[in-house]
């Protein structure tokens, strides 16, 4: 209700405490997470029945993340699967890892020195974490992309369905089969 339940700067018998109201909004807890109407409370809506909400629990993963938007602009970023690969796109895996080690070492430097508090730490951890992560996978379609390549040009993976060396211009000859 936004009724402020202490107030450790006044004498314990003040009830200078009892005068001061928040805005306060109501939530609910449903599907693991905490659910928040941030409009007027006479038009407060039903929770919307999704999917996630209606399995066991042990059927969904719940994760946070900061995410400076609505949720109407949160949904429609994570149904767009081509959204971040391209609006977003890193022009390298490298360099995203290489510049989220540095703001992790800048991070903790930081922390080191009083700046900042150890949240800052773990948040550059995790975008570092998530940058390596998102190399591996990106080098993983790499791989999966090339090899669906070589079986649309025919190709296969053992070795005496590859050319010859000569077949294709290269000098050195390519391993035989056995």
């Amino acid at each position: 209700d936004g009724n402020c339940v202490d107030l450790p700067t006044s004498p314990p018998e003040s009830t200078y405490k009892d005068t001061i109201k928040l805005l306060a909004y109501p939530t609910r807890e449903w599907a693991d997470m905490i659910w928040v109407y941030m409009g007027p409370r006479e038009l407060t809506p039903e929770l919307p029945q999704l999917e996630l909400g209606l399995v066991p629990a042990a059927h969904r993963y719940v994760s946070k993340k900061r995410q400076d938007c609505n949720w109407v602009q949160s949904l429609e970023g994570a149904i767009d699967t081509a959204h971040f690969s391209f609006l977003h796109a890193i022009p390298t895996k490298d360099e995203a890892v290489k510049l989220a080690e540095q703001a992790l070492a800048i991070a903790i430097n930081q922390y080191r020195a009083g700046i900042v508090s150890y949240l800052n730490v773990i948040t550059a951890q995790n975008t570092a974490y998530s940058n390596e992560r998102t190399a591996i996978t990106l080098l993983g379609t790499r791989y999966n992309d090339s090899i669906a390549l070589i079986k649309a040009l025919g190709g296969g993976w053992q070795a005496k369905e590859l050319p010859e060396a000569k077949a294709i211009g290269v000098d050195s000859p390519l391993p035989q089969a056995r």
